[in-house]
């Protein structure tokens, strides 16, 4: 059943290598309060910093990471089988017409303009 299963466009994929940096990138503080305690006096932190004393959550970073993990996968279009995608397909038509009428039996030209 596995064996089965495809992705249509798998490059997508390697979007999950910028998606996984930038959650490390978050969970380490990267992005947060950090570079305001490298020039601040730290008296002055708890006053200029709004966050709650020793609590940090993880949540907008599970959440970033199974959004973003749910945004790839589809990107990269999952199905169960596999269709066949032709290289190259003609799709204009041939189209013939004949003028039937009268003015086709007149007989300046041989035997006829029909026949002809």
């Amino acid at each position: 059943m596995m064996a089965e299963f495809h992705f249509l466009r798998p490059w997508w994929l390697l979007a999950l290598l910028p998606l996984c940096l930038l959650c490390w990138a978050q969970l380490h503080g990267r992005f947060s309060h950090s570079r305001w305690e490298q020039v601040c006096d730290p008296a002055l932190l708890p006053y200029i910093l709004n966050r709650q004393a020793g609590k940090k959550t993880r949540l907008p970073v599970f959440l970033l990471a199974l959004c973003g993990l749910l945004i790839i996968i589809a990107m990269a279009g999952p199905v169960w089988e596999r269709l066949p995608q032709p290289a190259f397909r003609n799709d204009s038509a041939l189209v013939i017409v004949f003028d039937l009428s009268r003015s086709m039996d007149a007989t300046d030209l041989q035997p006829s303009r029909l026949v002809r």
